[in-house]
This record gives structure tokens, C-alpha cells and sequence, in this order.
């Protein structure tokens, strides 16, 4: 929490010779500029004279490592290699590829990752995601929106939680008061929805989908299934036409609450 930036920068290379390996740290400058309180950082890797590839006998590799007070804002940019922020309370903007993503304790803010896993212990704020191809871990979120690519997504426990996944799994452990989300060609597990849940619309596509609503609470419900089977735990009345069976009406007496939940070509669990 100090009022201070500390950047530690360690370029390592390695070749046939010292001499080759000493070239390879030579065409790399890091650049750095200040405006205001605006610090910025940017590593530039001049073209080698031959193509250089990264293997046991010839590369290189830049790490940084980046100290600042927690409040302070912090957006990232990094191709190839792994990223790792533990604690940044202020605006964070993190955009990693081709490479693991993890943060500890985050405000607000938005995450981007291609080609790599994503683990966030703590969201504080209103926090985007974004990711492909690669896995999704959020341990704890207070209100997230996110998009996920080819890849399975875990969400441990949340409050607010929005957003898309096609061609993957999608599981969620605890969703206290929102959940809103489409899946496509994936299944769906949320293992809980509490009590006092204020909103629930659920969309699956080529994908099963398994809800438990805890407690007896008073809501509308809405569900169907085409092409595939519903079983639901609830007294309200159920219809069948042609493919579709429809399952809707008041939960426990029924309020202003809505559970919809929706499934083509799937079968659908709610209880």
C-alpha cells in the first residue's frame, strides 16, 4: 500500500553461444512512458536478422514483475506466457493470450483470455469476462458478465451472473439473487439457486440442463423442453404438443419472482 511502482523486468536467453544468446537480450528494449499519473510499459523485440524459434537449444523469455498500491487502476496486455495478478482493488483491464490467466482479489473490471485457463479467486464489483478455448474457474463474484468460447466454466458462488458459453460445460455451484444465461452445445449444472433469488432465465441448446431451487420459494414458472424430457419437482400443470412438453405456473403460491427455463434438444431437471 506503499505510494510507489516497482517494476522488476528479467530478460533471459539462451543459444549455442554466449556471444548469440547476448544478440537476443540486445534486440529487446522496454519502453516505458509517463503522462500525468498514467505509467505505461511496453516491450519491443526488434526482427533478428534469421527467424529465431524457441526451443531447448535457442530462445528467450521476459518476465515481469510489477508492484503497486492496491488501489490503483491496472490494465495488462500479454502474448505468450502466463499472467498473474494478486491483488488489484482499483480498475483492472487484464488481456491475456496464449497463456494462464490468474487473478487473486480484483475490483472492477473486465478479463480477456484466448488459448489459456482462467482462475479468479475474488471479484469485487462489477467485473466482464471474456474467454476461448480454454477452461473457466471463479471461485467467489459479486456481479459478473461473461462470454465463454469453447471451453467448461466453473462458478463457485455469485451473486449477480450473466452471459453466453457455446461448446462447453457449464457448472454453477451457488447463485444467490440473478442468474441469466444461454448455452450452446453444452450441458448446464446449477447445484444451487437460493431461497431469496430474485431472477432466473435459462436458454440450452443441443445440452441438458439440471436447476435445484433451494428452500419453497414463491415464484412463476416458465419451462419447456423440445425434443427431449422434462422432470420437474414443482405442482404446476404440464402440457405436451407434438415434440414440446411445457411445465408452467405458480410455485408455492406464486409472486412477482420468474424462473424461466428452456431446453431444445435436451432433457431438463428442475426441483
Amino acid at each position: 500500500d506503499r505510494n510507489t511502482v516497482e517494476v522488476t523486468v528479467l530478460i533471459t536467453a539462451w543459444n549455442s553461444s554466449g556471444t548469440k544468446a547476448q544478440a537476443t537480450i540486445d534486440r529487446i528494449t522496454i519502453q516505458k512512458r509517463q503522462v500525468d499519473k498514467t505509467i505505461d510499459m511496453k516491450t519491443i523485440i526488434a526482427t533478428a536478422k534469421k527467424r529465431t524459434v524457441v526451443s531447448a537449444e535457442q530462445g528467450f523469455c521476459i518476465n515481469y514483475t510489477v508492484k503497486i498500491p492496491r488501489s490503483l487502476s491496472l490494465k495488462v496486455y500479454n502474448e505468450f506466457g502466463n499472467l498473474t495478478v494478486e491483488e488489484a482493488l482499483g480498475t483492472v483491464n487484464l488481456n491475456n493470450q496464449h497463456g494462464n490467466l490468474k487473478v487473486g482479489h480484483m475490483g472492477p473490471g473486465s478479463l480477456q483470455m484466448a488459448h489459456g485457463n482462467l482462475l479468479a479467486e475474488q471479484l469485487t464489483g462489477k467485473t466482464r469476462i471474456s474467454t476461448k478455448h480454454g477452461n473457466t474457474t471463479v471461485k467467489k463474484a459479486d456481479h459478473l458478465t461473461m462470454q465463454v468460447d469453447f471451453g467448461n466454466c466453473l462458478v463457485r458462488q455469485v451473486n449477480y451472473l450473466s452471459g453466453m458459453n457455446k461448446n462447453g460445460h457449464m457448472t454453477i455451484e451457488r447463485v444467490q439473487q440473478h442468474l441469466k444465461w444461454d448455452i450452446r452445445f453444452g450441458n448446464i449444472l446449477v447445484k444451487r439457486v437460493d431461497e431469496d433469488f430474485q431472477h432466473l432465465e435459462l436458454d440450452t441448446q443441443h445440452g441438458n440442463t439440471s436447476v435445484q431451487i433451494a428452500g419453497r420459494p414463491a415464484f412463476m414458472l416458465d419451462s419447456s423442453v423440445k425434443n427431449g424430457r422434462l422432470t420437474q419437482g414443482f405442482n404446476v400443470q404440464e402440457e405436451t404438443e407434438v415434440l414440446t412438453t411445457r411445465a408452467k405456473g405458480a410455485v408455492h403460491g406464486g409472486s412477482d419472482r420468474k424462473a424461466s427455463v428452456h431446453v431444445a434438444f435436451g432433457n431438463l431437471l428442475l426441483q
